[in-house]
């Protein structure tokens, strides 16, 4: 009993604050500008639309008249699709952009359009086609002025990293 002792650990905890650190960086205007200038294009935004498609085989008077029938009454685009047994997702071309539809005649005439709508007839290798554009993303850059805030944060955490890898 006189040679045993309790058994009794130290332990040292230490704790880094990282956003205290970030928030003790100095950051020059210079260096927020460099950084934006450098990577310009990371702060625009080319125009984009959300474009459906729906394919008919046959250019028959029936099929023509269908497509009127749709383009005056939006709603049966979306039953058109239904009755094929497809969904929105199988016609759907997702958010393309204006300089990847250069490529494509049809697609070029849909970016020349200003409102969403359904447009075509157009002709394609499936046969015959009509686009949808649901939604259209307009062309934009972030002035310097609305990013300093974001690039002076990137660029505080970044030297706020590389200090509080010194102090580990």
């Amino acid at each position: 009993d006189q040679f045993k002792s309790s058994n009794k650990k130290i332990i040292k905890v230490g704790k880094i604050d990282f956003e205290n650190i970030v928030k003790q960086q100095s950051i020059e205007n210079k260096s927020i500008k460099d950084y934006y200038y450098e990577n310009i294009a990371s702060f625009q935004n080319e125009e984009k639309r959300l474009i459906d498609m729906l394919s008919f085989s046959n250019a028959g008077d029936e099929t023509k008249k269908r497509i009127q029938e749709i383009k005056s009454n939006p709603k049966l685009f979306n039953e058109e699709i239904f009755s094929r047994g497809l969904k929105t997702d199988d016609v759907t071309l997702g958010f393309v952009n204006k300089s990847t539809s250069k490529d494509n005649e049809n697609l070029r005439k849909l970016f020349n359009k200003e409102n969403i709508g359904i447009y075509g007839p157009y002709e394609t290798d499936l046969g015959i086609a009509i686009y949808r554009i649901r939604e259209i993303s307009a062309e934009n850059q972030t002035t310097f002025s609305n990013a300093k805030s974001d690039i002076r944060n990137l660029l505080a955490s970044e030297r706020a990293r590389n200090q509080t890898f010194k102090l580990l």
